[in-house]
């Protein structure tokens, strides 16, 4: 994860380096970064809303399991077993969809940027081709600038994808 952080500014070098090879081949690939960070977004203000309803309940599953832990003899003794089982299924019956939804919701979310990475090499590769034909580049340098674009957005990609595991551990 560290090593995932320590990347992201070499995502401004090879941006950098896509705008020597041609202007507008770099312009495609920071309107792609800049699509890629406004979709992060709103995806972690929807996942966010979607935890933010479940907190309780996560705090009394963890209450439950507490008690159980701690208190397994008196929940022998006065047969208690019936009542935490019921609690436990009400929490579960509520949480697992709302984990679902989650689930789904963070595969979309990486769906859409492996498209977005893909459509991002057919774009430079498009548009290359035109300047190509044009004589403005040579067919190496639009290779290299498809190749630096998959490159720039490789960290700012991995960095989406840890980036809800990283807020759980800063929230603990």
């Amino acid at each position: 994860n560290t090593v995932i952080i320590l990347d992201l500014p070499f995502m401004l070098v090879f941006l950098i380096a896509i705008f020597l090879i041609h202007n507008a081949l770099g312009a495609i690939t920071l309107f792609v970064m800049l699509f890629v960070m406004l979709i992060s977004f709103l995806m972690s203000f929807i996942i966010n809303s979607v935890l933010f309803g479940t907190g309780a309940e996560q705090n009394r599953e963890i209450k439950v399991v507490k008690e159980i832990v701690s208190q397994h003899e008196t929940i022998k003794l006065f047969n208690y077993e019936l009542i935490l089982e019921k609690i436990w299924t009400q929490i579960v019956e509520y949480l697992l969809p709302v984990k679902k939804k989650l689930q789904a919701r963070l595969h979309l979310s990486q769906s859409i940027m492996q498209t977005v990475v893909g459509l991002t090499s057919v774009a430079i590769i498009a548009v290359g081709a035109t300047i190509v034909v044009e004589g403005e580049l040579a067919v190496g340098g639009l290779i290299a600038a498809n190749i630096i674009a998959a490159r720039a957005l490789a960290p700012l990609i991995r960095y989406i994808s840890i980036k809800p595991t990283l807020q759980r551990g800063i929230n603990g």
